[in-house]
């Protein structure tokens, strides 16, 4: 029996029509989701301007610091060790030396000995990186950006907390492991990486690194602090903004003189060699009027 075909140039605009409809329809919904994904980073404040805190603490307790060249502990080097175990009291504290047969001399020797450091305290060997997707590394900084990339990578692998060298632990940091991500973040300036707070399945920790695809290698700070800032400001439920107490501020002074009598927030961290908030800049935390007792310089 023969059925009723459609002439052929009549089902050759039927399928024009089709397609064409097709595509309106492809083109309109990405148009709304991507109004939808503007509206919700703009109005939805929960998750566009602040990170959720979960109700359990999901960042490991595990310090990190790195050391590429040098692997010799100086007195401020050791200081911070010993204040990240007094403080914060780690599960673990990693050393990330490129250093296959680390040996940090005398003040090392003053760290390992420490009963808070038996089973603690643990050198992992890292080779420093050759290059970023290819780019060699900045020879005017390059230790520095080699260790802009991989303190990514290790939080990537281990989760934790990341701490600069010349960071000194005040208090407990452990009001931040209840988030997916914390970074010291001023008001109205650009993030700090000095300390870098995170589970290892956070967001932006991929999405930081894999902007490096953009390494500009004259930049001392780019990549460390440019890019990323403003790559949050699009995005900023992607990490808790700590704007007081994590980073390198302007109202260091205000901070640390009216601290005690304006403010009723403890101080958790310090930096040894610059005017924070949370650091500082002599060799001396914040409320502490003399060199801790757990180490004296010789």
């Amino acid at each position: 029996m023969n059925k009723k075909r459609g002439h052929p140039k009549m089902r050759r605009i039927i399928t024009l029509k089709t397609a064409a409809i097709t595509i309106l329809l492809v083109f309109q919904i990405s148009l709304i989701l991507k109004y939808l994904d503007e509206f919700l980073v703009i109005h939805w404040k929960d998750e566009a301007t602040e990170m959720r805190r979960s109700k359990d603490l999901v960042v490991p307790n595990i310090v990190h610091f790195i050391r590429f060249g040098n692997a010799t502990l100086t007195f401020i080097d050791a200081v911070c060790i010993l204040a990240a175990l007094k403080n914060q009291k780690p599960s673990e504290l990693l050393i990330h030396s490129d250093q296959k047969e680390f040996d940090g001399g005398k003040y090392w020797r003053v760290v390992i000995e420490h009963p808070s450091a038996r089973g603690v305290v643990k050198v992992k060997y890292l080779p420093q990186p050759e290059d970023i997707y290819g780019q060699p590394f900045s020879k005017p900084w390059g230790l520095y950006h080699k260790s802009d990339v991989e303190r990514l990578r290790i939080l990537m692998k281990y989760g934790g907390i990341y701490c600069d060298n010349d960071l000194y632990i005040v208090s407990s940091l452990n009001r931040f492991r209840y988030f997916e991500m914390t970074l010291g973040w001023e008001e109205g300036g650009g993030i700090s990486d000095q300390v870098i707070i995170a589970r290892k399945e956070a967001r932006f920790l991929k999405v930081w690194l894999e902007s490096y695809i953009d390494y500009r290698s004259g930049s001392w700070f780019y990549n460390g602090g440019d890019l990323p800032t403003m790559l949050l400001k699009k995005r900023l439920y992607l990490v808790h903004r700590e704007k007081n107490w994590l980073a390198e501020y302007k109202t260091t002074i205000k901070l640390i003189y009216y601290h005690n009598d304006q403010t009723n927030v403890e101080m958790p961290l310090r930096h040894t060699s610059s005017n924070s908030p949370l650091v500082t800049t002599s060799y001396q935390p914040v409320g502490y009027s003399h060199v801790p007792s757990f180490i004296q310089r010789d």
